[in-house]
């Protein structure tokens, strides 16, 4: 049965009897303290393609995967890349759910956590190939990982849409003359250090 979900571009909430099984079975979505499951746009699209939910407007008017694609699109720019890996992890059978913070990212999980017990192993910042990250913010979500006892990985989404991890342990940026003014990875060579460094996953996207 499919339950019903209130969206509006910030998300959604699910209400009704068999909302929490939502939350219970597969940590999807956070209880609100009167009742129901609040749930992140990334959320609502991949129960929406499961088939688990119904998700309708505020006009009762029941929304196709397309319709909030494009919804949750229009109010974040990065979503597809986001939910490209949010939803790649999850098909690998991680529970994840978005992190809190100035600087975008997943808290990653073990495979068959259970929330609000379990504790994220990893964060993961989700990065088109070939765009730029601003070293700023790869310095914060290091720092912010090591506090929490966590590791920081990159999701790649590549042209194709597939996904590929890299664990980010430290970085150095050397003072030279070379290195002024250069605050982004753009000019780093993905392919070798995917291949080298690939560690998360192991399998390819369809393998498990």
């Amino acid at each position: 049965m499919e339950i019903p979900v209130l969206v509006k571009s910030t998300g959604g909430i699910a209400a009704g009897a068999n909302a929490i099984t939502l939350y219970n079975l597969g940590s999807y979505g956070r209880p609100l303290p009167g009742g129901g499951i609040a749930l992140s746009p990334y959320e609502v699209l991949h129960l929406t393609e499961r088939g688990k939910i119904k998700a309708m407007n505020s006009d009762k008017k029941v929304l196709t995967e397309i319709e909030l694609y494009s919804m949750f699109g229009e109010a974040d720019p990065e979503f597809s890349d986001r939910y490209l890996v949010y939803k790649d992890l999850r098909l690998r059978g991680h529970v994840i759910n978005q992190g809190e913070g100035s600087t975008f990212f997943f808290r990653l999980y073990e495979k068959g956590a259970k929330l609000p017990k379990a504790k994220a192993k990893y964060y993961v910042r989700p990065l088109r190939e070939g765009d730029a990250i601003q070293i700023k913010d790869l310095e914060y979500l290091l720092e912010k990982a090591e506090k929490s006892h966590k590791k920081l990985v990159i999701g790649l989404v590549d042209a194709l849409g597939d996904v590929s991890y890299l664990i980010v342990n430290e970085f150095v940026v050397e003072d030279n003359p070379e290195n002024h003014g250069f605050d982004t990875f753009k000019d780093w060579d993905w392919n070798t250090r995917i291949n080298e460094m690939k560690r998360l996953a192991g399998k390819k996207k369809g393998k498990n």
